[in-house]
């Protein structure tokens, strides 16, 4: 007998990950989901929609063909024929479409409020239902915009997994070209719920958002003083009209902090904590508010809402408002999470701007202008979903979620009201960046009638903005021209309805001097 004991023969490696076709498969999906996430304007043809759902339906049809994956089928064909309906005919299809997406969000919901009421009883089953019933409308009323979003959402998340679950495999050498698609994106999610926070953090980020302890009171004390100092700030800079008296309120404005807490209480399941945060945020809120209101009524006398800058760049919150916020909370819950990360917290302050709408919302109270307040209110609590939302997600992907849980989790119908005020806000967001777009579409429409209509005359076309059945025209030229009846009639049969078209001239003269000797 030998020796030395023969050695077994080595395992195969794994495939490169590039040479993997599930790489090619992620990569196609996070192409889609930027494709469609380009197309929320109602303005736009939806062929951009369309090629997102074709791209994301021919990977799900290939993933149940090849990896005999048979429930993907039906979802796979029926996000193709949608995205081939589109592509062929956008205009006629995109209801039909849409309402198939709202009866997809209505069945989930379905089988979601069943799941609720097992565990949590009937009062929350209808809860939920209610909120993806209210999805499931939003969906349909507002087509392109949410269908849009939604697909983008989906497929980029759907991305995530998969490539955590390559990443996965690869530092195994697991990572093969015969490997299945729904496997490593089971594989990504396994990765991701076990993943733990990072070890080289000295403290536990609990300690930094929850308010609890024996010194308890005395940090709730402070959070309310700095809250009262960042609101007065901001308020004189809103009044002032001034950037950056604005943002040095914003560094030292605490509200992230109770915020990331309710995000933190909520993935681990921490009811009494949640609470706590979310009082504690709402007294932050109220003193924002209350010191706006101060502020105006001692130094906002001749302030004028409509032309203050500070004021109406917050009054009017869109899906972009929404999409900065949802980046600055991830951000907010990853510098949190990471001890060589936290030197982003000043900035993220900065990006999601919590307590400067809150003190227009007081301002604009005082000075009786409640649709300003009620917009700079929705601001508010667009930018505070997006920080709950995009940092319960951080927290889990970052593993810091794992690492907290200490005990069973116990929310009772939190995440059920969070939903609905979900709904509720996306819902408003949507409807101002349709009738924005709306608005955009007819001053770009009237733009080009009047540009048809100077033609090769001498004259500029300076702006054109439609508000309602009224036009306004300014033009920069010689002299006034003869034929403004025809470029109302113009405006009147591209835009209909308009009832008055308002011409301003800026009257543009020239003179010619000769500078010469008098000899």
């Amino acid at each position: 007998m030998s020796e030395h004991a023969t050695d077994p023969p080595a395992a195969p490696s794994g495939t490169r990950w590039w040479f993997a076709p599930v790489t090619w498969a992620a990569t196609v999906v996070v192409i889609a989901g930027l494709v469609s996430l380009t197309a929320p304007s109602s303005s736009r043809p939806p062929e951009r929609i369309a090629i997102g759902l074709l791209l994301g339906g021919s990977v799900l049809l290939w993933a149940a063909f090849r990896d005999r994956t048979w429930p993907l089928l039906p979802i796979g064909l029926a996000t193709v024929v949608g995205g081939g309906a589109l592509l062929r005919n956008g205009q006629a299809y995109i209801e039909v479409v849409t309402q198939g997406a709202g009866v997809l969000v209505l069945a989930i919901g379905v089988w979601t409020a069943s799941a609720a009421w097992r565990r949590l009883g009937r009062v929350a089953a209808l809860m939920t239902l209610s909120i993806f019933a209210g999805a499931a409308a939003l969906v349909v009323s507002f087509d392109r915009e949410l269908l849009s979003l939604s697909i983008g959402i989906v497929e980029l998340v759907a991305a995530t997994v998969v490539i955590a679950g390559i990443n996965r495999a690869r530092l195994t050498d697991d990572l093969r070209r015969s490997s299945g698609l729904v496997a490593i994106a089971l594989l990504g999610l396994h990765t991701i719920d076990e993943r733990t926070a990072d070890p080289s953090s000295d403290h536990s980020v609990r300690d930094k958002v929850l308010y609890e302890g024996a010194d308890r009171e005395r940090r709730i004390f402070r959070f309310v003083i700095l809250m009262g100092l960042a609101s007065t700030i901001a308020s004189l800079g809103i009044i002032a009209d001034s950037t950056a008296v604005v943002i040095g309120a914003m560094l030292v404005a605490p509200l992230l902090v109770p915020l990331m807490g309710v995000s933190l209480s909520l993935v681990v399941g921490w009811r009494a904590e949640l609470r706590r945060s979310a009082v504690v945020a709402g007294l932050g809120v109220l003193v924002a508010i209350g010191m706006g209101y101060l502020v105006s009524a001692v130094f906002g006398r001749g302030t004028d809402v409509a032309t203050n800058a500070e004021i109406a760049s917050r009054v009017s919150p869109t899906l972009l408002d929404l999409a900065i916020a949802l980046a600055a909370g991830a951000a907010g819950a990853f510098a949190l999470s990471r001890r060589d990360a936290s030197d982003a917290l000043p900035g993220v302050a900065v990006a999601i701007a919590l307590v400067p709408p809150l003190a227009v919302v007081g301002v604009a109270a005082q000075l009786g202008a409640a649709a300003e307040a009620v917009g700079a209110l929705l601001l508010f609590g667009t930018n505070a979903l997006a920080i709950v939302a995009m940092g319960s997600a951080t927290f889990v992907v970052a593993g810091t979620a794992e690492t907290e849980a200490s005990r069973p989790p116990d929310l009772g119908g939190w995440t059920l009201w969070v939903g609905v005020f979900a709904v509720v806000i996306v819902g408003l967001l949507v409807s101002n960046t349709e009738a924005l777009n709306e608005a955009g579409a007819q001053d770009d429409l009237a733009a080009r009638v009047v540009e048809t209509w100077i033609d090769d005359a001498e004259y500029e076309l300076v702006s054109v903005d439609v508000d309602g059945e009224a036009v306004t025209v300014m033009l920069s030229g010689p002299a006034e021209p003869d034929d403004l009846d025809d470029l109302g009639d113009a405006l009147d049969r591209a835009l209909g309805g308009v009832d008055t078209v308002d011409v301003q001239i800026s009257i543009t003269e020239s003179a010619t001097i000769t500078i010469g000797d008098d000899s």
